[in-house]
């Protein structure tokens, strides 16, 4: 007999929060800038890691690690750095020439989607990845570095009989000087506006506590972070969509409907569309007092 074990549950994750606790970081990092607003609120109003976040940090940290120990001839983690006053830490530097040239870095990333179609759809894609990596090669000077991605469910579509498969693909992103100096410009200018928001921290937090917005982050070039970051829209129906011809409801959308009227049973048949209502759900913890819907409408309720 098995039985699960929620009391057990619980301090396991309260290990796991208190490791992740104890790995506190001092200075200005590279992935701070990337999403500043959160790196504000998470330094003025800091909260423990969500359950949710645990299992994230830890499954993308151990396939890190396995890579290290299988890779270890080949690759070796890098050592942090600071340049320009940022510090950084690519993933992995190459110690030999048999998979990426020597001495070249590069950053690793899982993911719980499919990966992009072709290398344009990559482009905006991975736009997060990117970001992080075009960062890299800016601070250290580097026209080339590599982005190597663990698919984890590659091949999933929703579909109830669909089958996925981890999947490892390797990008090169590489970028001209003029284009790593612009890069470094952006970052010392949110640089720059991170330590002036920190700097004027009790003023803003009183702001956005007692009105419930914190518009003074706006005169602080402080940009959005990425969109998917704050929440996402998504669809509830109110009202499912009915034949009007033969009564028929269907529990679907659309797959229901589409395959009705394309029957010899309901060929000619009219479906009343379903009433679809979309709603907001945040997932950063500082969604409230941050307010994205302020600056980015699609960040909020309709």
């Amino acid at each position: 007999m098995i039985a699960r074990c929620p009391d057990l549950e619980l301090k396991w994750y309260d290990a796991l929060r208190e490791s992740f606790g104890e790995n506190t970081r001092s200075g200005m990092h590279l992935t701070a800038l990337l999403s500043p607003r959160q790196e504000f609120w998470k330094r003025v109003d800091p909260m423990p890691l969500t359950d949710d976040e645990l299992g994230y940090f830890t499954a993308g940290r151990g396939h890190e690690d396995a890579l290290t120990r299988f890779l270890g001839t080949d690759f070796k983690a890098t050592e942090e750095a600071e340049i320009d006053g940022i510090h950084l830490r690519p993933d992995f530097e190459a110690v030999t020439n048999r998979i990426i040239p020597k001495g070249a870095h590069a950053e690793f990333k899982t993911r719980r989607s499919n990966l992009p179609e072709n290398d344009d759809e990559a482009q905006t894609e991975f736009s997060s990845y990117r970001a992080q990596v075009r960062g890299y090669m800016a601070l250290k000077r580097m026209n080339e570095m590599y982005l190597v991605v663990l698919s984890l469910v590659e091949g999933k579509t929703g579909d109830t009989f669909s089958r996925s498969h981890p999947v490892f693909a390797v990008y090169r992103e590489t970028a001209t000087d003029a284009e790593l100096e612009q890069e470094r410009e952006k970052l010392q200018a949110r640089k720059r506006g991170l330590t002036t928001a920190l700097e004027l921290s009790p003023e803003i937090l009183a702001a956005a506590c007692s009105q419930g917005t914190a518009k003074p982050i706006e005169y602080l070039t402080m940009p959005l972070c990425e969109d998917w970051l704050c929440g996402k829209r998504r669809p509830e129906m109110k009202q499912p969509p009915v034949c009007q011809t033969c009564g028929q409801v269907f529990k679907s959308a659309e797959f229901g409907p589409e395959k009705h009227v394309q029957s010899a049973k309901g060929k000619g048949h009219v479906v009343t569309p379903a009433e679809i209502v979309w709603h907001y759900e945040p997932r950063c913890k500082w969604y409230g007092v941050c307010r994205p819907q302020d600056v980015d409408k699609n960040r909020g309720a309709a």
